[in-house]
């Protein structure tokens, strides 16, 4: 098997921590990378050659792009700053664009690659609704869906010549709230059929 490793965001160090995952499951640092800004949420690249990280803090915020060697070592390769902190960062099948969405703005975000690297290159920021939680592309990379908490809504965009496009409806919501599981959180897509999960907020 493959050796796997796992990368920490550690907010209040400005880093991230880079695991070795032993086959008895046991975890050994292997790395702790400064990265001069807080970081959030992460995506590794398709082939898991790069890792990019949305940091941010009061001064500036952005996605850095991070190399990974055979040892799974990271090391910093370019920094591009984007208009708000990112809340949670997905990448398409092909490793070319960067989808986001910012929960405490409401909104929803796009942004191209150059050469693999994100160098700051936005393409669209759209407001959708309040607590816009996750992005996720389906296995095709045509449409993007963003969970939002606080509407109990999932909002629905095809994404077609680097523009995000609203289906219609643009949202579909998520279980009644007498059920008490309600409020879309994170969504994952099966891996053969066209069915989407989601966790929500509550249940």
């Amino acid at each position: 098997m493959a050796t796997q490793f796992l990368y920490v965001s550690v907010a209040g160090d400005n880093a991230i921590e880079v695991y070795k995952i032993g086959e008895d499951g046991i975890l050994d640092l292997v790395q702790k990378l400064d990265l001069g800004n807080s970081p959030g949420n992460s995506v590794l690249s398709p082939d898991c050659k790069k890792l990019f990280v949305a940091v941010g803090n009061k001064e500036k915020t952005g996605i850095l792009t991070l190399g990974i060697d055979e040892k799974g070592v990271l090391s910093i390769i370019a920094f591009g700053s984007t208009p708000i902190r990112l809340t949670y960062l997905t990448i398409d099948k092909k490793g070319l664009y960067l989808f986001a969405c910012h929960y405490g703005e409401g909104k929803i975000s796009s942004y191209k690659l150059e050469d693999g690297v994100y160098k700051g290159k936005v393409l669209e920021v759209l407001a959708t609704d309040k607590n816009a939680h996750c992005a996720q592309i389906d296995s095709n990379d045509e449409y993007v869906y963003f969970p939002h908490t606080g509407p109990n809504s999932i909002y629905q965009f095809q994404f077609k010549d680097e523009k995000l496009i609203a289906l219609n409806p643009i949202k579909v919501g998520g279980p009644d709230k007498g059920n008490n599981y309600h409020e879309p959180r994170h969504i994952v897509f099966h891996s053969k059929h066209k069915i989407l999960y989601s966790s929500n907020e509550f249940g």
